[in-house]
């Protein structure tokens, strides 16, 4: 399954993008409303996936990516993988609801950023929830890949501070990328018997 940001289709009254502010964006997004298209997929075991395609316009889209690109303090972290230091293959920021217990993988602990320090990403997390009504999100991990070599791995955002059933939203902005989900094998599956 592919994730993506469709960018077909024009806003009927596009700004010309020398005149387009950050204002200018939160306008067009407050006025927008996602196409009624939602594919939904039954994962079974109660799990769904919900793809909503081109939830933005264009030019919100891109004035969001320009944003992230220039704005948000990117870090690449040396994390732990199997006994063995390397580092991150991408860049990332991490945001959280103050108060929220401190994320840690592959021992590594990112700074937790206030959702204050980013005013445009409130822009975006509510552009989410209406997307997605009924959604509730208390963190952003930003990921940027800035070349076809960086990625992030197979992996489970299983951490107990998302609780025992997590959500997640992901929002691609830029470069289609391949978006691949896989079943997590139970214990009694992962397990070899031997006689």
């Amino acid at each position: 399954m592919a994730s993506r940001l469709r960018l077909s289709g024009e806003n009927p009254n596009p700004r010309p993008r020398s005149n387009y502010t950050p204002d200018a964006a939160r306008e067009d997004a407050a006025e927008w409303k996602p196409e009624a298209r939602r594919e939904v997929t039954d994962l079974g075991d109660g799990s769904e996936l919900v793809h909503v395609p081109r939830f933005v316009p264009r030019e919100v889209a891109w004035e969001w990516f320009d944003y992230l690109d220039k704005r948000i303090p990117w870090v690449r972290p040396t994390i732990r993988v199997f006994g063995r230091s390397a580092v991150q293959p991408r860049d990332i920021c991490y945001v959280s609801d103050e108060g929220l217990t401190d994320l840690k993988y592959s021992g590594h602990q990112p700074h937790a950023h206030s959702w204050d320090e980013f005013p445009m990403l409130k822009d975006i997390l509510k552009a989410v929830h209406e997307a997605l009504p009924g959604s509730h999100f208390n963190s952003l991990l930003l990921n940027r890949y800035k070349t076809g070599s960086d990625y992030v791995s197979w992996h489970a955002d299983d951490e107990p501070l998302y609780g025992p059933t997590p959500e997640i939203a992901s929002v691609t902005f830029g470069c289609e990328r391949e978006f691949l989900l896989r079943k997590k094998p139970t214990r009694s599956q992962g397990m070899w018997h031997t006689q």
